[in-house]
């Protein structure tokens, strides 16, 4: 007997899933427990010292407890900002193809609340200086380097940095939340500084890099071995010292400024400070809108061109070889003294005693109670008031 075959409707959307349930289950357990160690290996906010550890491929930040701190960091970017808070709070974020390898820790060095950056072996590879560049440093082997010549802070390692070749290949690239009326020391083997309108005591040494800066109120120290300085809207005293390089100083007020390179050249505008002082191995120095009591120029070979904007009660310059400018306002009273070794003098002033000789002018410029001497081994002077 034959009976009518019965059909069976395919199985709904929901019977295949519930089917697979279990291989789905599994399958969101595994996701789960990998989200969840993902999780627990990102390093959590981090305050006070904590001991050295991995940095996680996100930023990392690190409250210092301190209003003194110090940061070591071999290769990387930092950048320096303000922040309303009371704590100066830095964030790390490694790069490179051996970033994994970066640890940092933190702690207390030379007298300050500290945070370091510690790189494996002795040769680190650091793309962005570019082929063929390469610094050096000592470091010891809780990352810090720099700071006091003598004791412990002698100690340590050495380390080349590169731009290319076989070694470590990672860097830490720093942002820097500084509060107001802290003091801060940065050091910085090699990479670019950025500063903004930060408002604290600020010492910035770099091995190689350049360092920008902008805005900044308080004391502002920049020492690095080789790469250009620009420096724009300073309030309060400046230091830089350069080996090699140029410098750039626009708008500073309200403080001392003291300018050293080895070689390179230096341009200041807009000045109004007590002491400038500018002393170059080699390059040309040009200063205007200057208004000071006193100016320092000392140059071993370049050109000097200066322009004053108020009265000057002492003014040195002094070239080995190079051409010198010098503009005074027409009210500027000091006795006058002028020489060159080979060159033209040139006086477009109201001068009264004057005395010429051989390569020298000697003269009295209004009432004379100010003192200006300018001298150069082999180029002209051009001496004029407006």
């Amino acid at each position: 007997m034959n009976r009518p075959r019965r059909h069976m409707a395919p199985p709904s959307a929901a019977a295949r899933v519930l089917d697979h349930r279990p291989a789905l289950l599994a399958t969101l357990a595994l996701t789960l427990a990998a989200i969840a160690a993902l999780l627990l290996a990102l390093p959590a906010h981090a305050t006070g010292r904590i001991s050295a550890q991995d940095l996680s491929v996100l930023p990392v930040s690190y409250t210092l407890s301190d209003s003194k701190v110090v940061l070591y960091n071999l290769a990387g970017v930092a950048t320096l900002e303000p922040t309303s808070g009371t704590q100066v709070i830095v964030e790390v974020a490694r790069g490179g193809a051996d970033a994994g390898k970066l640890k940092v820790v933190t702690g207390n060095a030379e007298g300050r609340s500290s945070l370091a950056v510690i790189y494996p072996g002795t040769r680190i590879v650091y793309p962005q200086m570019g082929r063929g560049s390469n610094t050096q440093s000592r470091v010891r082997d809780d990352g810090t380097f720099g700071g006091r010549n003598t004791g412990k802070w002698s100690n340590g390692h050495s380390i080349k940095i590169s731009g290319s070749g076989g070694g470590t290949e990672a860097h830490a690239d720093l942002t820097l939340r500084i509060p107001k009326g802290a003091d801060v020391v940065l050091r910085l083997a090699a990479g670019d500084v950025h500063v903004t309108n930060v408002d604290s005591k600020l010492m910035i040494d770099t091995g190689s890099g350049a360092v920008t800066s902008t805005g900044t109120r308080g004391s502002l120290s920049i020492d690095t071995g080789s790469g250009s300085v620009r420096v724009g809207d300073v309030e309060g005293p400046l230091s830089i010292d350069i080996g090699s390089g140029s410098v750039n100083v626009q708008q500073q007020r309200g403080g001392a400024v003291l300018i050293d390179t080895g070689s390179g050249s230096v341009s200041a505008t807009n000045l109004d400070v007590p002491t400038p002082s500018i002393d170059t191995g080699s390059g040309d120095v040009d200063v205007s809108e200057v208004s000071s009591p006193h100016l320092h120029i000392d140059t071993g070979s370049g050109s000097v061109s200066v322009s004053l904007e108020s009265v000057i009660d002492d003014m040195d310059i002094d070239s080995g070889s190079g051409r010198v400018d010098v503009e005074v306002p027409r009210e500027t009273g000091a006795m006058l003294s002028l020489e060159t070794g080979s060159g033209s003098i040139d006086a477009d002033a109201a001068l009264t005693s004057v005395h010429r000789d051989h390569g020298e002018l000697h003269a009295q410029m209004g009432n004379g109670r100010g003192r200006i001497v300018i001298e150069t081994g082999a180029g002209g002077i051009r001496f004029a008031a407006h």
